[in-house]
């Protein structure tokens, strides 16, 4: 029996991915890619920029998920509209890591214990940007 939900897992391989890269995300028929910090969105089928967002900010993971785009920094978590590219909602978090998304909500990884922070795994819904749960 097929799930409803889908998961997305976006982590470059750190042997094949430069430091600082963001690995190319499939969004419809466009592919999301990161260049000179800027998130763009190309045309498959010929590779054309057809459109900047802006709003992304410099992102260090991209996911795409139905017809929204999650982008995560070291300092939060957005979701942008991937027709409009309008910001949704941005939610201020410490270095998240290991982003998925599926089932209505973004998860990862919070906390940096070399600063004393606890780790947590975090869900946040990901159509308000509301806290859902966290374990940790």
């Amino acid at each position: 029996m097929p799930s409803e939900a889908s998961w997305v897992l976006v982590r470059p391989s750190p042997s094949l991915s430069p430091p600082g890269s963001v690995a190319p995300v499939a969004c419809g028929d466009r592919l999301l890619v990161v260049t000179e910090g800027k998130l763009l969105a190309l045309d498959g089928a010929r590779g054309e920029v057809v459109f900047e967002y802006p709003a992304a900010g410099s992102p260090a993971e991209v996911l795409s998920i139905d017809d929204l785009v999650v982008v995560v920094d070291s300092q939060s978590v957005g979701v942008l509209d991937a027709e409009s590219g309008k910001l949704l909602w941005r939610r201020k978090v410490s270095e998240p890591k290991y982003t998925v998304a599926g089932a209505g909500a973004v998860y990862f990884l919070e906390g940096v214990a070399r600063r004393g922070e606890p780790m947590a795994v975090v869900a946040i819904d990901l159509a308000t940007g509301e806290p859902r749960w966290r374990r940790g």
